[in-house]
């Protein structure tokens, strides 16, 4: 039931974004912060899976963002990073300011993905070969949401991936002036 009312809210999420009705609560928000605090809540998941989840570089820097859906954003890939390492692996967050704006990186040792997917990670509903998933719970619109969320902030999202060596997603977002 509560995997069903998470897919209704994603898609009148992403039903908000398509008709231009999405309002961002933008307020200067600390990065770093929010990265540490994240760590924190995922670090017993990440645990439990016997997963090293750490953070490298930190830079401190300030955004102009909606805190609740850059939180989402990366709950999102840390979730697909988690559900998608196997145990013994590791998730690295960095952050790391650069000019006017500011990388923030979801690296895994996960399986990786297949090159062909890359093109489509981030449409709706799309979901990487489901053999690779068995077992694991998912909608596809993770990823797509995630895109939404950094392009209503001005940034972008890209994905880097080696088959057999993990997955890195970096969400590139304008510093604040």
């Amino acid at each position: 039931c509560n995997a069903l009312i998470k897919m209704v809210d994603d898609l009148f999420l992403i039903s908000r974004f398509d008709m231009k009705k999405i309002d961002l609560d933008l307020l200067s928000l600390n990065l770093a912060e929010t990265i540490r605090d994240l760590c924190s809540f995922f670090l017993p998941l990440a645990q439990e899976k016997n997963l090293n989840l750490s953070i490298g570089k930190c830079d401190d820097v300030i955004i102009r963002g909606d805190k609740t859906r850059i939180n989402q954003l990366l709950t999102n890939l840390l979730d697909n990073a988690i559900k998608f390492s196997p145990a013994g692996g590791s998730i690295l967050l960095t952050l790391t300011a650069k000019d006017d704006s500011v990388q923030l990186t979801v690296e895994d040792t996960g399986p990786g993905i297949p090159e062909e997917d890359i093109p489509h990670l981030f449409k709706r509903l799309y979901q990487v070969d489901k053999t690779r998933s068995e077992g694991l719970t998912g909608s596809g619109l993770g990823l797509h949401i995630s895109q939404r969320i950094a392009e209503a902030h001005g940034g972008i999202i890209t994905v880097k991936s080696t088959q057999g060596k993990g997955t890195a997603f970096t969400v590139a977002l304008p510093l604040q002036a």
